[in-house]
């Protein structure tokens, strides 16, 4: 049965604990926050739907943490380790979530709130910059190399004012979606006749 699975390419019992044994070998290498992200938080973004979108800008206060303490002390009590207060009671998780957002005017998604299992985890979270840029619009700012361009500021087939095709569409009667409200302004929705 072993030799079928190879060919199919279904991993044995063996391989599979061989890989997990050595992702949590990974796991266990700690970098420090100013080291960028682990092996483990890349394997955890891929997990999420990304797409192109711009995030509304967070900079995190200078006394985030000190403000997440007293929060926690006066929901949960004085802890020992107010970090290590674990939010499996959903009750006591809304609350303190929803205080935090509500003092450090910070949004969550709620695809984030299940990552969320302790109070470390939320001050990971609020601790964390966002930026209001698109990967795109980041990509255009590093030192690209020469052979390389990326053309944010691109031409957008627009039937009525076409003399190249006389208005005639390679997708007629479907209709350009534009899904972000910034560009809505800059490219309106049209349906492509012809």
């Amino acid at each position: 049965m072993a030799v079928w699975d190879r060919l199919r390419g279904k991993k044995t019992d063996d391989e599979t604990k061989k890989f997990t044994q050595e992702m949590d070998d990974d796991e266990t290498r700690k970098l420090s926050k100013y080291d960028g992200y682990t092996t483990r938080d890349r394997l955890q973004s891929l997990k999420k739907r990304t797409d192109v979108q711009t995030k509304r800008a967070y900079q995190p206060k200078p006394n985030t943490e000190e403000i997440m303490e007293k929060i926690v002390t006066d929901v949960c009590g004085p802890q020992e380790d107010w970090k290590s207060v674990s939010l499996d009671d959903r009750k006591i998780k809304y609350q303190l979530l929803t205080k935090f957002l509500k003092e450090l005017d910070h949004n969550m998604h709620s695809n984030e709130l299940n990552d969320i299992k302790t109070v470390e985890d939320a001050v990971k979270y609020f601790t964390t910059e966002v930026k209001d840029t698109t990967v795109i619009e980041d990509f255009t700012k590093l030192d690209l190399p020469k052979n390389l361009s990326i053309n944010t500021e691109y031409i957008r087939w627009d039937p009525d004012n076409d003399s190249l095709f006389d208005g005639k569409t390679a997708f007629p009667g479907e209709k350009t979606i534009v899904t972000s409200v910034k560009y809505r302004r800059k490219y309106p929705q049209k349906r492509m006749c012809s």
